[in-house]
């Protein structure tokens, strides 16, 4: 009871920043994520079509760990629904269901500690933590991650989807993400 007390909490904390994050950013489309990630990979459970909102799973196409909620994007396959971090992922899910299945039950990717992210200043490198300037969800920047050049910096995200809309309007994306002074 109490880890599930302590598992609401965190929940709530989550979300709480996500909407600070966001500062008012509302989502517009399937294909941008829809919640936070979750940090605490003890509480993940499989992505194995019995998700609910509220739970803490895994992305079975990116691996990115995230929180259920009523707007997550899915896709049915074989009378299960599959949640997944983001529209771009439903789309890969759909095309090839079986091998990313086969993921699911891999070990899901653990989401960094927001509280060691660094501004996605243009200056990021693999293996900086940041914050997708689009979502705000906190990721660990890999080699591959998606990534868009802007005035002589690169700007990484966590979907390409977030790539497309931080093109359209880069000093959005720019100015809502500068600190406050």
């Amino acid at each position: 009871m109490l880890d599930r007390t302590f598992s609401m909490i965190f929940v709530l904390l989550a979300l709480t920043f996500g909407l600070v994050a966001c500062q008012a950013h509302t989502p517009d489309a399937a294909d941008e994520p829809s919640s936070q990630p979750a940090t605490q990979a003890a509480n993940v459970l499989p992505n194995d079509g019995t998700r609910v909102v509220g739970d803490v799973t895994a992305c079975p196409v990116s691996g990115e760990v995230f929180t259920v909620a009523a707007d997550s994007p899915k896709a049915e396959f074989e009378g299960k629904t599959y949640y997944m971090c983001c529209g771009g992922c439903v789309g890969k899910f759909n095309a090839d269901p079986a091998r990313y299945l086969g993921k699911a039950a891999a070990e899901p990717k653990e989401s960094p500690d927001a509280s060691l992210a660094l501004p996605n200043d243009g200056t990021r490198v693999a293996g900086d933590v940041t914050t997708c300037l689009v979502t705000g969800n906190v990721f660990t920047v890999a080699a591959d991650s998606p990534k868009v050049e802007h005035e002589g910096k690169t700007y990484y995200m966590c979907c390409n989807p977030c790539v497309e809309k931080f093109k359209a309007d880069p000093a959005k994306y720019l100015t809502a993400n500068v600190p406050a002074e």
